[in-house]
């Protein structure tokens, strides 16, 4: 019952708020296991279109910053002096 109501807002808000049919997201994190997790959850939420995955902020920043539509981004980094705690 609450997929179909789910699936009810979406092609409402879609077609009547000029919204689209998916948002695109991308994901940039350290842990290979954490962006898999994510993956996951987001494969399973029909409006998000997962766009890439990074490993490393900086290649994020530069395909990102070519022009390519995020809508969400994902970000979690710890950077080499964060290492232990």
């Amino acid at each position: 019952m609450a997929i179909g109501i789910e699936v009810y807002i979406v092609k409402l808000c879609t077609a009547y708020l000029n919204l689209p049919m998916y948002y695109s997201c991308a994901i940039v994190d350290d842990e290979q296991h954490a962006i898999d997790v994510l993956h996951d959850y987001i494969e399973d939420i029909r409006f998000l279109k997962l766009f890439n995955a990074f490993n490393n902020p900086f290649e994020a920043l530069k395909t990102i910053s070519a022009g390519d539509k995020i809508d969400f981004l994902f970000f979690r980094y710890r950077y080499g002096w964060n290492e232990g705690n």
